[in-house]
């Protein structure tokens, strides 16, 4: 699923939160996992983002890697948060997904920006 968000929490500890649409062919596979990950995008990655929207391709044929607790985890990515569930939230046609962060990294590019209905970049 490409999500166009996802917010922080808190620090101590590590939680972000992010809200799919119950409408969503995927919500209940997210609201039911009990790990996943959050892949932030880098501006050469517009493909990828494409490839999850709406009842877009799986996993099949990427470059993925395993998360220990089973969550896989896209390859090359400008960074990304492993999560185990911590909570879930009714929010009227979106459930608020609570995760702690159990793992992260990133490296250094420019992010995938999505506003006002089309990508686009950061200005200085």
């Amino acid at each position: 699923m490409t999500a166009n968000s996802f917010a922080s929490v808190s620090l101590d500890p590590p939680l972000v939160l992010w809200s799919p649409a119950k409408s969503s062919s995927r919500h209940l596979s997210f609201i039911n996992a009990g790990h996943f990950c959050i892949h932030v995008l880098g501006q050469e990655q517009r493909d990828l983002c494409m490839r999850f929207v709406k009842d877009g391709l799986d996993f099949k044929d990427l470059s993925t890697t395993e998360t220990p607790n089973g969550a896989p985890l896209i390859k090359g990515c400008l960074a990304h948060f492993e999560c185990s569930l911590s909570a879930t939230h009714d929010a009227g046609d979106h459930t608020i997904i609570v995760g702690h962060v159990d793992a992260a990294s990133a490296r250094d590019g420019e992010p995938l920006v999505y506003s006002s209905g089309g990508f686009g970049r950061f200005n200085a």
